[in-house]
Formats: structure tokens, C-alpha cells, sequence
């Protein structure tokens, strides 16, 4: 299983065929971090990833990288920055981004 939590439709639809590729589905597309902290807050199955496409400097967004980390799952950011990968982040995707390049983090990540 896997989470995007992005706000952006076309590029939750990309990264979900990305992460089906790779078998990691069903995956779920969660509009924005509240929404993904309080499913992960429910959760009975852990998800294997997290692809994070919002700013994960909030309060919200922490909690809920917080959470899937806890709970065994990795993190990937998906980021306008070239800043290198934040504490609880295990790989940053750079936007834009293309099918390969998804793939080559999922595979880094043993995924």
C-alpha cells in the first residue's frame, strides 16, 4: 500500500502509476497532510511509502511524516528545492519529474 498526499490531481495520478508499476498498490491520494495524518491515525495496515507533495515544514505535514515513519513506512518529497533530503525524509523527488525518475527512488528505497 502506499499514500500520495498531494493537491495536485495530474501529479497524484503520475506518481500513482508510478508506485502500481512497482506493485506498491492500492494507493491512496489524499488531498493534503491533515487529511493523511488522520487516516494514518486510523490505520490498520501500514503503508510501505509515503510520497509527500506538500510543504513539509507544517505542523500537519511533520505529524504526518511522523506517523508513517512510526509506523515502517518511507517518506518520499516531492519538492521544487534542490535542498537535500530533511530529517524523516528517506529520498527527495525533484519536480518536474518524469516516469524513470520515480522509479529510480522507489528503487533506491529497495521498493
Amino acid at each position: 500500500m502506499a499514500i500520495i498526499v498531494s493537491e495536485n490531481f495530474l501529479e497524484a495520478e503520475d506518481l500513482k502509476e508510478a508506485l502500481e508499476m512497482r506493485g506498491l498498490g492500492p494507493v491512496l491520494h489524499l488531498r493534503n497532510a491533515e487529511l493523511a495524518f488522520d487516516y494514518l491515525s486510523r490505520a490498520r495496515t501500514a503503508p510501505k511509502v509515503v510520497v509527500i507533495c506538500v510543504d513539509i515544514t507544517t505542523a500537519a505535514a511533520i505529524a504526518c511524516m511522523t506517523r508513517a515513519t512510526d509506523m515502517g513506512a518511507v517518506i518520499v518529497h516531492v519538492t521544487n528545492d534542490h535542498a537535500p533530503a530533511r530529517t524523516g525524509v528517506s529520498q527527495v523527488l525533484q519536480r518536474p519529474f518524469e516516469k524513470n525518475a520515480v522509479q529510480s527512488v522507489l528503487v533506491a528505497l529497495g521498493l
